[in-house]
């Protein structure tokens, strides 16, 4: 919780180990209390935030982002795609988006390691990918 309300958003930069001992987040997190609701859909959450004057701000989300009811854009998915694959293979993204995104919706369930090979084959070829 305290990440996203740091930081606006919660994907694998902003739950670190760096980010887990950051003072900024540590300071906040004591601040933080998690009270849970048994009439809260396993897939929804509301945060309230109480500021020292005295607001209070809500906020709901029904369904998460990328749920099957709540379907993320080819936009959004594309980049939270990168922003995984970029975590663990820096630059790698846009080559092996690339190359999956080439196979076309008739292609039935791919082995991504073949994927990943394919883009660095060529982007090798181009002088890119290691």
């Amino acid at each position: 919780v305290s990440v996203g309300l740091l930081y606006g958003k919660g994907g694998l930069a902003e739950f670190s180990d760096e980010q887990a001992v950051n003072p900024n987040v540590m300071a906040l997190r004591a601040k933080t209390k998690l009270e849970p609701d048994a009439q809260c859909p396993r897939d929804a959450a509301t945060v309230t935030v109480q500021w020292k004057d005295g607001r209070t701000e809500r906020s709901e989300v029904r369904q998460a982002a990328g749920s099957l009811d709540r379907p993320l854009s080819d936009d959004a998915l594309l980049s939270k795609f990168s922003s995984l694959v970029d975590a663990v293979l820096p630059g790698a993204s846009s080559a092996i988006s690339s190359v999956a995104l080439s196979l076309g919706d008739g292609v039935g369930p791919v082995d991504l390691a073949t994927v990943i090979h394919s883009a660095a084959t060529a982007g090798r070829a181009q002088g890119g990918l290691a």
